[in-house]
């Protein structure tokens, strides 16, 4: 393929191919169109990409090596009988090389050869804005000294009207003119014919009409564009110098569109073109902001996948990732898109065929995007369609991320293959444990591992390979592996599994994981009943119905833990993530909603749920102090405390803490929402209100169970206030609520240790005492008596008040 320099661009003919056919243009200026942004390599936001670009571009100068500059795409135009190039990408790398020859130029050349120059370089024009135009004319009928800056001596030129100075394209021009002018004296040689040694690709556009949608679509489209283009520019130097090196790939000859090129060429085209408008589509559906989204999807693909194949050439990397915060953020957190430099790519470039891969993987969306995306949705509802070039993607949606790209570098794309694939995969990568980097790079090491399989992953997942996989997983994965290649089974067993399976996997709660719905050996009929009632006992929130009234089915449940473990480790809470985790993790759960499932209709199970509520508890007591029982069944058999518990903020468990040797069941929320339940304080509490009709702001809403680790009752007497403290040691004290003596409150202060009672049989006879001792007022050493005595003393000697 013919390369280009400048001058040819201005007054010389191109070859080109267009669907097979040859065409010469016979070009006669460069103009850059009216909807191209400022030249924008002089501000001073872009001084590193500016002074990488003329640093490359002065160091092959100085050394005489050839430089090229990628692709030039053009629509060519005919004005004023003249054939332009309008350039459509690629106008910030014309218009320093544009600067470059006008500076050398005037340089090194003198009369009729500077001449002639200066009226070649007139014909690189601006109609982005009239002040544009007129400068690149004024600038090439001038001659500097070059004493100075010549940013400073054109700037007091009395031609360099105001208008100049508020134009952003001259001032970026007379920034880069400076930066020029302080190279160039280091190169010590002449350069103007080494300035034949840059060049370019041309690819005419001309069966196009330069509308705004093809400029946004071929150009640079606002700022980030730089980056990317920066980051091709650098990729494809190195596939260059790799193919220079004999790189058995990148050295090859290939043939695209009809031509044979080299496959760094035929990359660069396929980077610019068939790519290009896989993004282009995307951003055209999904934004009115085309500009920003293209180049932020494309660049954003190569960094998502890119740093998943980092990770996997350097899986110890994984532990100190974190603490890398620049390569994190470059590379993971979303809307990260600035290049900085290509150091972290080449590191992957280097130690995988990387660049094969994510040909194989852009040329597969490029052909089949369309079938693509709509294969990446999940089989259960989601509250927006995700794209695969999407910002802010998921955990689990940058694991689907990564298992497209796997599948389309093993095998052509194929959509049964891949589809089944995803579903699998989806199933692995939802799971609510998927909420850290870490164990989304767990999800993504399997992946890969299963990646040699996607061609038939249903007969993969029941052969020694992947019974291997599945061994040596210890992670949470595990179980829904095993899931899968239950399922697989079954489907391989009989086509009409897969269809069943899969609805029943996109329930909203349920999301990919039904083995709670499954045996091991049993028919299609049998699944199809217990996922229909599993379909009516579960919405996407939880239960629903009979099964949600009262927290039933929680309840239930709660009441079939068999060991004191598994309840000390059990969230009690009724929302649906514990529901997911519970039918993820437990598979004392499982069994229990199968067996609830298993039932002919919902009658039936209501009516059995209702009996589990009522039951005792068959807690194993073996090696477990003797209220453990006690304690299960206050969990379960009172629906008012559950109204109480379940209510609390966000999403956070209900789970079982031991403190100051006490057992509660806390809430979180607050540090005191906990009730006791290692003693039958609540049942002595119970009784007392009833019993003396103390009053309590502890009481967990109408349950009979109350909160705090000491909890607080009061009772008016005449003109006093009783008080009894239940406190957290195990006593409970009766005092009055005034300021007395030290021996006048323990004269009126009783004692009790309600720890000390230790069956419900115990409770009547310990408020009984209480009733004597604090409430009998024939009892002559009875606290109510006292009291009374005391308050009459007080009225017949007022001077003891004093």
């Amino acid at each position: 393929m013919r390369k280009y320099t400048l001058p040819d661009l201005l007054n010389g003919t191109i070859d080109v191919l267009e669907q097979g056919n040859p065409y010469t243009y016979n070009l006669q200026g460069i103009q850059i169109p009216m909807i191209q942004r400022d030249y924008a390599q002089g501000r001073p936001q872009e001084y590193r990409i500016r002074k990488r670009f003329l640093d490359a571009l002065f160091n092959a100068v100085i050394s005489g090596d050839n430089f090229e500059l990628d692709f030039i795409y053009g629509a060519i135009e005919e004005l004023d009988g003249k054939q332009i190039l309008i350039p459509l990408d690629g106008q910030q790398r014309l218009t320093a090389l544009f600067l470059l020859y006008w500076y050398i130029s005037n340089r090194e050349l003198y009369g009729r050869d500077l001449t002639n120059m200066c009226d070649l370089l007139s014909r690189f024009s601006y109609s982005t804005r009239a002040s544009a135009r007129e400068f690149c004319e004024r600038l090439c009928s001038i001659r500097l000294s070059f004493d100075v800056l010549p940013s400073k001596e054109i700037g007091n030129s009395v031609w360099y009207y105001e208008v100049y100075r508020l134009n952003p394209t001259v001032a970026s021009m007379l920034v880069v003119l400076d930066e020029i002018h302080e190279r160039y004296d280091e190169g010590g040689r002449q350069l103007f014919p080494l300035l034949s040694k840059v060049t370019f690709y041309i690819l005419p556009l001309k069966s196009f009409s330069l509308t705004d949608e093809l400029y946004i679509k071929m150009n640079a489209r606002g700022k980030q564009l730089s980056d990317f283009e920066n980051f091709k520019a650098d990729f494809i130097k190195w596939v260059q110098g790799k193919a220079n090196g004999g790189h058995p790939l990148l050295a090859k000859r290939v043939v695209y569109d009809g031509r044979e090129m080299s496959y760094h060429m035929a990359f660069s085209l396929k980077l610019d073109n068939e790519w290009t408008r896989l993004f282009w589509n995307y951003a055209k559906d999904n934004d009115p902001n085309i500009g920003k989204v293209v180049d932020g999807g494309y660049f954003r693909f190569w960094n998502w996948y890119l740093f998943h194949h980092f990770l996997g050439i350097t899986p110890s990397y994984l532990n100190s990732l974190e603490n890398q915060k620049p390569f994190w953020e470059r590379f993971v957190a979303n809307n990260q898109e600035r290049y900085t430099g290509f150091d972290e790519f080449a590191k992957v470039f280097e130690n995988s065929d990387v660049v094969s891969k994510i040909e194989r993987v852009l040329d597969g969306l490029s052909i089949h995007h369309s079938e693509i995306n709509e294969l990446l949705q999940p089989a259960w509802p989601t509250k927006q369609r995700w794209h695969f070039f999407g910002e802010n993607a998921t955990f689990s949606q940058r694991i689907i991320y990564y298992s497209v790209t796997r599948f389309l570098e093993e095998i052509p794309y194929d959509r049964v293959a891949m589809q089944r694939w995803l579903r699998v995969v989806w199933n692995l990568a939802i799971d609510p444990d998927v909420r850290s980097y870490q164990n989304m790079w767990r999800v993504m090491r399997l992946v890969d591992k299963m990646a040699v399989g996607v061609e038939d992953i249903y007969s993969f997942l029941l052969q020694p390979a992947c019974e291997e996989i599945i061994k040596t997983e210890s992670s949470f994965l595990k179980n829904q592996l095993l899931e899968e290649v239950v399922k697989a089974k079954f489907i391989l067993s009989n086509g009409d599994w897969e269809s069943s399976l899969i609805k029943a996997e996109g329930h909203p709660l349920f999301m990919g994981n039904i083995r709670f719905l499954l045996s091991d050996d049993e028919d299609v009929n049998e699944f199809l009943h217990r996922s229909n009632s599993a379909m009516k006992i579960f919405s996407g929130s939880g239960p629903q119905g009979p099964f949600a009234k009262d927290y039933m089915l929680m309840r239930a449940y709660i009441s079939q833990i068999q060991t004191w473990s598994d309840l000390l480790m059990m969230n009690l809470k009724d929302y649906p993530d514990n529901w997911k985790l519970i039918l993820r993790r437990k598979a004392d759960a499982m069994d229990f909603v199968q067996s609830i499932c298993s039932l002919p209709d919902e009658t039936s199970q209501v009516e059995l749920m209702n009996e589990l509520i009522d039951r005792s508890s068959t807690l194993d007591e073996s090696n477990v102090f003797t209220l453990a029982r006690h304690m299960h069944e206050k969990l379960y058999q009172h629906a008012d405390f559950h109204y109480w518990l379940q209510n609390l903020r966000a999403d956070k468990g209900i789970e079982l803490k031991w403190y100051e040797n006490n057992l509660y069941v806390h809430r979180p929320g607050s540090w005191y929402d906990r009730v006791m339940l290692n003693s039958f304080r609540n049942e002595i509490i119970t009784l007392m209100i009833q019993r003396f009709d103390f009053t309590t702001h502890n009481q967990c809403g109408d349950a009979p169970f109350y909160w705090d680790y000491d909890v607080t009752l009061y009772k008016k007497l005449d003109s006093e206030m009783l008080v009894a403290d239940f406190l957290r040691d195990g006593k409970l004290v009766f005092h009055l609520l005034e300021d007395l003596e030290p021996s006048e409150i323990q004269e009126m202060e009783f004692s009790y240790g309600y720890s000390l009672v230790e069956s419900i049989d115990g409770v009547e006879p310990f408020v009984d005492r209480i009733s004597s001792e604090i409430f009998d007022e024939d009892n002559q050493e009875s606290m109510l008596l006292k009291i009374r005595n005391f308050m009459d003393t007080q009225k017949k000697n007022p001077e003891i008040i004093e």
